[in-house]
């Protein structure tokens, strides 16, 4: 059974989180919908992961920030994959030059590398925060939880209804 202090702190990740992870609605359904399931997801997985963790709300309003700004730029430099990926498939990848391939490649290397270093950079920010043996522990509850959100999509897509 979860404590009061328990039940109160997620409470109070889940307001938190919705409102760091809240953006402006756009014009259409389509979008507001996935918007709302992106934001869903977040607040689940901030309450999953702060719960596993067992951060303190103090403590949490110093960890999701460094979180979100890692993921931002994580998200930049996925843009940037992102748009050369969609102009190779709009024109379609077996009618790529060596050169157009080459760039495909090297976004994709770029990416891999550009996300690392900043893992790097980010590791040492979390340890500042949470210490060392969280941040470890961070890691795998974000695994957990990813497994977890996995498993209720494949659910989904089997049965056309969530479970």
């Amino acid at each position: 059974m979860i404590s009061i202090s328990k039940q109160a702190l997620l409470g109070f990740l889940m307001i938190m989180s919705l409102q760091v992870f809240s953006q402006s609605v756009g014009t259409n359904n389509n979008t507001n919908t996935q918007q709302s399931s992106k934001e869903k997801i977040q607040a689940q997985k901030v309450a999953f992961i702060s719960q596993d963790l067992q951060l303190t709300p103090s403590v949490a309003e110093k960890f999701w920030p460094l979180y979100n700004e890692f993921n931002s730029k994580k998200d930049e430099y996925a843009k940037t994959k992102r748009e050369l990926e969609k102009n190779a498939r709009k024109n379609g990848i077996d009618q790529l030059t060596d050169k157009q391939a080459q760039e495909l490649i090297d976004a994709e290397l770029n990416f891999e590398q550009n996300v690392l270093d900043l893992k790097k950079e980010y590791v040492e920010k979390y340890k500042a925060v949470i210490g060392i043996n969280k941040t470890v522990k961070f890691f795998q509850s974000e695994k957990k939880f990813n497994n977890y959100l996995l498993k209720q999509l494949r659910g989904t897509n089997k049965t056309g209804n969530a479970q």
